[in-house]
């Protein structure tokens, strides 16, 4: 499930699930913090915002203080509803089939029906969180819209001639992400968050694996990675001096025997099943060369030209933004 579908669900929830009941005459007086292009941002909605954000900072174990939260949540609202107003005067819209289909991409992801996934979403957010969720859901894909249409549309393609001299730049860097690299081939399987009841059900899993059930339809049917489950648990290439990776992992992948299920390993973001089958050396091809190359300064232009758009936003605030104390 990607990020976008992740923080609208959690959004819709925990919002939904844990906000103080509001009487009529609580509503009445919620006081507007901030109006953004003639749109008011209440007190209410900033509440709702810091505890979600709150949560998310507390799943990925991340430090912040209330000030830093409520500064953070406010700019994000006040982005969030500039970009908006961008994406209505661009015409860009997001139709209820986009939203539906969306919805349904997260009941798959949970492994339910659609009617399923929207009586689990009731049932612990309340009455009135499968519409929040429709409509967060909403609102971040026109965002995305906007995003491609303004920014990803506009970036040039490199040149042969740039491609070629990027190539040449990383090609030249000892132990670079072009020189051959040590890899390990593997199946995963994984059950996020490292709670006792994940290390429960991981080591369930295991107990089936061991009894003799094939790795890669265990991995489809329990894995909470929607898209190595769907590949038979088939993850990409493990570097064995891969730095950015986890080193329990990479640990893992240079020690473990081949074509045996590792015992669960713990980290950070839940509990794992590792089944290594084959160790070896990748070494890319030009074509492959040229085509990380061309990735790379893609991904340069497109954050290069994602920063310069958000000056721009920043920069419309003095005409389109009132701050309330």
């Amino acid at each position: 499930m990607n990020q976008r579908i992740k923080f609208a669900l959690l959004a819709a929830l925990f919002t939904t699930s844990i906000a103080p009941t509001v009487s009529f005459a609580q509503v009445a007086i919620d006081k507007t913090i901030a109006v953004v292009a003639g749109k008011p941002i209440s007190q209410s909605e900033l509440n709702e915002r810091v505890k979600v954000n709150r949560e998310v900072a507390k799943r990925a174990k991340q430090k912040a203080s209330d000030a830093e939260l409520i500064n953070y949540s406010r700019d994000e609202l006040i982005n969030e509803h500039l970009l908006l107003n961008r994406a209505k005067n661009a015409r860009i819209t997001v139709g209820d089939e986009q939203v539906n289909a969306a919805l349904q991409e997260m009941a798959q992801g949970n492994g339910m029906t659609v009617e399923q996934f929207k009586a689990h979403v009731t049932k612990i957010g309340g009455a009135n969180a499968w519409q929040n969720l429709s409509d967060d859901l909403k609102s971040q894909m026109t965002i995305d819209a906007l995003m491609r249409q303004e920014i990803l549309s506009k970036i040039k393609e490199p040149t042969a001639k740039e491609i070629d001299a990027e190539v040449a730049r990383v090609s030249a860097i000892a132990d670079g992400p072009m020189s051959p690299q040590e890899v390990a081939v593997a199946q995963h399987i994984f059950i996020e968050n490292p709670s006792a009841a994940s290390l429960k059900k991981i080591k369930a899993i295991k107990a089936r694996l061991d009894k003799g059930e094939d790795f890669g339809a265990v991995a489809k049917q329990v894995s909470e990675n929607s898209e190595t489950a769907a590949n038979n648990g088939q993850i990409p290439y493990i570097g064995l001096n891969d730095k950015q990776a986890d080193p329990s992992v990479v640990q893992l992948a240079r020690t473990a025997p081949l074509n045996i299920v590792s015992e669960p390993l713990k980290t950070k973001n839940g509990y794992h099943l590792f089944k290594i089958s084959e160790r070896t050396t990748l070494t890319l091809n030009d074509d492959a060369k040229k085509a990380m190359a061309k990735d790379a300064l893609m991904s340069m232009r497109q954050k290069e030209a994602t920063e310069q758009y958000f000056k721009e936003l920043d920069a419309s605030k003095a005409s389109l933004v009132e701050i309330r104390n």
